[in-house]
């Protein structure tokens, strides 16, 4: 019944569509950061210096 009153008379208000639609592109930008971030991060982990350690006794 909600439904079909929403859909007859056009009562969705605009902070609803504005909400979903603010929510789903915070959803692709945080995705993405953590996706850039933790490239980055790994990147960084691979190309550490592993000698580190027998350059510090030396």
């Amino acid at each position: 019944m909600v439904n079909g009153y929403c859909e007859v008379y056009h009562d969705r208000s605009y902070i609803d569509i504005h909400f979903w639609g603010v929510l789903a592109e915070m959803v692709i930008y945080v995705g993405g950061a953590l996706t850039v971030a933790c490239t980055l991060g790994w990147g960084l982990y691979l190309l550490r210096d592993k000698n580190k350690d027998k350059k510090e006794d030396e």
